[in-house]
């Protein structure tokens, strides 16, 4: 005869197993194909537009024009609070020597991802203690009529 207790153990080993289970596979279900450009981890989000006439120069020498600092700024993405009574939301911002541009050509691979468009990947140093490494923040891409 198998005591009680083994048996109750028995039936929440069964009921934790099966939770395990479904969580897992709800997780792998969830999950984007590798690479996927589209999948809400790699979409890039159009911010704005500027006319690049004279722009590409500066992209190519690792130096981000005033325009787009100014128009990334005027989007709130600043430190600190964006209005008053607003939680710190700390974005990283712009300023010189914490960012590096990097330009990436058109089928290139890299980082997990397939870039179907060529452009500028810039990223920001987050200066944080324990992670003290450069993020990507921002893709510049040259667009016609757009």
């Amino acid at each position: 005869m198998i005591p009680r207790q083994i048996k109750t153990l028995t039936l929440f080993g069964l009921i934790t197993a099966i939770l395990l289970t479904a969580v897992s596979i709800y997780a792998i279900e969830d999950l984007p194909a590798f690479g996927d450009e589209n999948s809400a981890v790699n979409k890039h989000i159009k911010l704005f537009s500027v006319d690049a006439a004279g722009l590409v120069e500066s992209l190519n020498a690792g130096i981000l024009p005033a325009e787009i600092k100014n128009k990334t700024e005027k989007m709130g993405f600043i430190k600190g609070p964006t209005c008053p009574g607003c939680q710190n939301e700390n974005y990283p911002t712009l300023e010189d020597g914490n960012y590096k541009i990097e330009y990436i050509p058109q089928g290139t691979w890299m980082g997990g991802r397939f870039y179907t468009d060529g452009g500028w990947d810039v990223s920001i140093l987050e200066g944080e203690i324990f992670y003290n490494d450069f993020q990507q923040y921002y893709f510049i891409k040259e667009s016609e009529g757009s």
